[in-house]
């Protein structure tokens, strides 16, 4: 929307001095309705994976009960796995879960694969990626959760199932929620195929319904998930990444429809076929895993080892901190970090950290001399108070200095990624997380590559750009530097992203205000004072923001802006990001329309 404005400015300002005068007139009213903007079509791209799947039955389950409603937005899948589903109307839909039905006869894998058998995948609210994986972190969140938890809270969740699942099958925590295809993860993409050639995937919603309700480890999808996981673990930390596409399928030559001790795992799957009490042997020493005092055969009893399925990690090899999703106490929190030897010494003074993770993000602290702390949360400050309590452990408070909000231990810093332990004093509650080492020395500049430079003379873009030139640009700027996404969780908080002072003229201060509901308000000043526009936003794909802008130029000509949005470099205090404007001033707002491409640095504050 930058810089183009400058026409918009002149007439609006004109209206604006008539009526400040007394001098509106039923015209001028009449001018102003016929200009109002009428109601723009919003869509949500989804990407159904396995390999890309073609007419999947695809839907935004709105009320939450894992059906396709008559009233829910849905769609079959194009080329590429792509769905678009219209979801005009629908209030913030990455609140929202993604259901995919995949259809023996219906769908068509792009890879080349049968689809021998029907099955349904998920994703959770705010991800749009559906994949074997995804299915798997959301439905051990629905396990977790009951609909009450706040986004943090929710975010916790989510953050240790997507853990889970990734330790559960020897892949990188990144690549869980990810287009496995797209980033050419050979590991990811075997993980996946054998999770469907596994057949444990739902079969349909009353499948899916009793997954999540079951959620005891007995039940018969988790232990369908742990047999299965264990036996892709196995081929994938033994495989090098390269010749994993060469061990082919695990589960085609089995037996999955029959289940001989009726123990809910099927005889191809059950190490155990004739005993139900027993159906996993993780270390294959013939003893099952129920009865198996160590069952990743270390040495270390399962009762002390702080990873029993993994020989890798012993008594006190690693410090090992599981999910504790409630009634933990502080004592416990310290005594289990106690537990931990060798543990990482915390240089905190001066010092600053970042975390960029999941759709609630991102975070950061400056740790201050003084003891007190900055606290950046989705780039907006809050104060706090920090000391190394008598455990050793980081003792965070609210600004009051009283309040105890987390305590934190460095568990491990032997990569980039600085793993803590946390507890959530509020939740009574334990999970790990990881921090990066942040330098708040460094600005966070705009990133000029591919900008198309403006014309004052025709005030249209010196050169104009295509959509896939800002993608292209994205990933340029995004290169070895830091990157939150414009996600849902981040913006429909209530936020305002504001040009940075330090790199913005105070005569030319471009506002977004983004509600919950979608809506917001665009507001520039070019030396003319504070003009306000109103103005509609959704998630146009992962890491994007759309935002259409109308309003009528100076020549009383109703017109459009769509504005695309994507971070390319953060310090959670301040935001680089990139645009992409299309106008009908200029060629029109389709798909394939030119428009203006520019940046900025942008910081945040919070809606009043």
């Amino acid at each position: 929307m930058k810089k183009k404005l400058l026409v918009v400015a002149l007439g609006l300002s004109s209206s604006m001095m008539l009526g400040g005068c007394g001098g509106g007139s039923d015209d001028n009213s009449g001018s102003a309705a016929a200009a109002a903007p009428t109601a723009t079509p919003v869509f949500y791209n989804a990407k159904i994976i396995d390999g890309y799947l073609k007419n999947a039955e695809v839907w935004l389950d709105v009320n939450g009960d894992k059906q396709l409603d008559s009233n829910e937005p849905s769609t079959l899948s194009g080329d590429g796995g792509v769905a678009t589903l219209d979801v005009t109307g629908i209030v913030s839909p990455q609140q929202y879960a993604i259901y995919a039905k995949i259809i023996v006869g219906q769908t068509v894998d792009e890879d080349g694969d049968a689809i021998t058998s029907d099955y349904m995948m998920s994703a959770p609210p705010g991800d749009t990626e559906v994949t074997p994986l995804s299915t798997l972190v959301h439905i051990i969140i629905e396990q977790n959760t009951d609909g009450t938890e706040t986004p943090e809270a929710l975010e916790v969740v989510k953050q240790a199932a997507i853990a889970e699942v990734a330790n559960n099958f020897g892949i990188q925590e990144s690549d869980v929620l990810s287009d496995y295809i797209a980033s050419g993860s050979g590991s990811t993409t075997f993980v996946a195929k054998n999770i469907v050639n596994s057949k444990i995937l739902p079969e349909d919603e009353n499948e899916f319904t009793v997954a999540i309700s079951d959620d005891v480890d007995t039940s018969a999808f988790n232990k369908q998930v742990a047999v299965v996981s264990d036996s892709i673990k196995d081929v994938v930390v033994a495989v090098a990444e390269d010749d994993l596409a060469a061990e082919g399928d695990l589960f085609t030559n089995g037996d999955l429809d029959t289940d001989t001790d009726t123990d809910g795992v099927p005889d191809a799957l059950d190490a155990f076929a004739a005993d139900a009490s027993e159906w996993l042997d993780s270390d294959k020493d013939g003893i099952g895993n129920n009865a198996d005092p160590d069952d990743d055969n270390d040495g270390v009893e399962d009762s002390l080892d702080p990873d029993p399925l993994d020989p890798a990690v012993s008594e006190y090899a690693d410090c090992v901190i599981k999910y504790m999703p409630e009634g933990v106490s502080v004592d416990d929190f310290s005594a289990t970090i106690a537990a931990c030897e060798g543990l990482p010494e915390m240089d905190l003074p001066g010092n600053a950290l970042i975390r960029l993770t999941g759709s609630i993000q991102p975070r950061a602290y400056v740790f201050n001399v003084d003891n007190t702390a900055d606290f950046y949360r989705n780039g907006i400050k809050y104060n706090r108070v920090w000391n190394i309590n008598g455990s050793g452990n980081l003792a965070l408070y609210n600004g009051d200095g009283q309040t105890l909000n987390y305590l934190m231990r460095l568990i491990d810093n032997s990569s980039e990624d600085w793993k803590f332990a946390v507890y959530d004093n509020g939740k009574q509650s334990v999970w790990t997380t990881s921090y990066k080492d942040l330098d708040v020395s460094v600005d966070v500049l705009a990133c000029e590559d591919l900008s198309s430079g403006w014309n004052d003379v025709a005030n249209e873009p010196q050169n104009y750009r295509s959509y896939e030139q800002f993608k292209q640009a994205i990933t340029s700027c995004q290169e070895g530097k830091l990157v939150a996404d414009l996600s849902a969780g981040f913006i429909d908080q209530g936020i305002i992203l504001t040009t940075s002072d330090a790199l913005s003229p105070a005569d030319d201060v471009e506002t977004y205000q983004f509600n919950q509901d979608g809506t917001g308000m665009f507001t520039y000043n070019e030396g003319a004072g504070d003009i306000s526009l109103p103005m509609n936003w959704t998630i146009h794909e992962e890491g994007i923001v759309k935002v259409v802008i109308a309003y009528t130029d100076g020549d009383d000509n109703p017109q459009t802006v769509h504005d695309f949005l994507a971070i390319v470099e953060t310090n959670g205090i301040d935001f680089s990001i990139k645009f992409f404007s299309r106008s009908t001033e200029w060629q029109g707002t389709g798909d394939d329309a030119l428009g203006d491409l520019w940046s900025d640095a942008f910081s945040a504050d919070n809606i009043e």
